[in-house]
């Protein structure tokens, strides 16, 4: 096994010893090279999976949905645009025209902003500083000061620290943030229609959903979802279901390995969805011929 994923695996399985590896790593900034990308910057110790791994194909189901559902000419939305690597691969990538990107903690902003100045395309994304969910106003968010990576909102974790925090036995830290549906943006005009919706949001997907169900009976965008456990999962799926969407993944039955199995999710799979695991990925549209394809990786061309 490379020493350095060893290391990360000790840390992950290990609170103690996480801890003791963290305080050391600097939390410097650095910028690497990303293909068809170009220039990205990171922070060393809170964005680490990204030189631990090769960030596109650990992102690969997403991404690989992302290039099947995006058209030339497509508006967007990254929600939970962190910072900001899917909203680079849809306007470099996938020929997207714009992406409305949702982020609603300050430092992701912050780093979000540099990364789209390194891709020079600040003016082709439009940054909504707001979590979605299913009410407008304000709410209290559990932040990552470990990874980046698990922040979300207190209404998701009952008050529990972000995912990051509770693997370390890090206290939690919460921030007050603004909070805002789709349908409401949407149909104000703060934000255009999507054609595509990326949702990464730690725990908060059926809340979005929730909060979209206009949005998505009146444009029916395509819908890429990771999911966090099979709860929400099995929420997410019987809301798209709902609303008139055939959905699909790489489904895993009785705690199989990965990838799975593509195909289409129906009751069967929905009952089976019982680990975390299951259906971790999901695509899903009103036009059953967008998604009935497996989904291919992404995978950069060769330079």
């Amino acid at each position: 096994m490379n020493p350095l994923r060893w290391l990360h695996h000790q840390v992950r399985v290990r609170p103690w010893f996480g801890r003791m590896v963290l305080r050391i790593i600097p939390d410097i900034p650095w910028t690497i090279q990303l293909p068809e990308i170009g220039a990205f910057r990171i922070y060393v110790r809170r964005n680490r999976g990204y030189w631990l791994h090769d960030p596109l194909t650990n992102e690969g189901f997403m991404l690989g949905a992302l290039q099947r559902a995006v058209r030339p000419g497509d508006v967007i939305f990254d929600v939970g645009a962190n910072a900001g690597l899917y909203t680079r691969c849809a306007l470099q990538c996938f020929q997207a025209a714009r992406v409305i990107a949702f982020e609603p903690v300050p430092e992701n902003v912050k780093h979000l902003k540099h990364n789209l100045r390194l891709g020079a395309i600040e003016s082709r994304v439009q940054i909504v500083p707001t979590a979605l969910a299913e009410s407008d106003g304000q709410g209290v968010f559990q932040k990552d000061n470990v990874t980046f990576a698990s922040g979300t909102l207190d209404a998701v974790s009952q008050g529990e620290p972000s995912q990051s925090h509770a693997q370390y036995k890090f206290a939690a830290v919460t921030i007050t943030v603004d909070v805002a549906t789709m349908d409401s943006l949407v149909s104000s005009g703060a934000v255009p229609p999507p054609a595509v919706i990326k949702l990464d949001v730690e725990g908060a997907e059926a809340m979005v959903l929730r909060g979209g169900r206009r949005t998505l009976a009146a444009h029916q965008p395509i819908v890429v979802v990771e999911l966090h456990g099979a709860p929400v999962g099995r929420e997410v799926v019987r809301l798209l279901w709902d609303a008139g969407y055939t959905v699909c993944g790489y489904f895993r039955a009785n705690n199989g390995q990965p990838p799975g199995v593509y195909q289409k999710i129906g009751q069967r799979e929905w009952d089976g969805m019982t680990d975390f695991y299951s259906l971790h990925h999901l695509i899903a549209a009103v036009d059953p011929t967008r998604i009935a394809d497996p989904i291919e990786p992404f995978a950069p061309t060769p330079k």
